[in-house]
């Protein structure tokens, strides 16, 4: 699943959730970068304003 990393702006395929921090492990969409956690996220098709 592609997210939107919110506190970055970036977005980032999920590859890992930790329940007990809450954060989602990121990797750039390509599948090639550094891996990033992100505390602040959303999905990537999913508006900033949600009814």
């Amino acid at each position: 699943m592609i997210v939107k990393d919110t506190a970055r702006g970036r977005l980032g395929k999920a590859i890992a959730w930790d329940g007990e921090t809450r954060t989602v492990t990121l990797v750039p969409p390509d599948g090639n970068g550094p891996l990033w956690e992100a505390a602040a996220f959303r999905p990537a098709n999913e508006s900033k304003e949600r009814p």
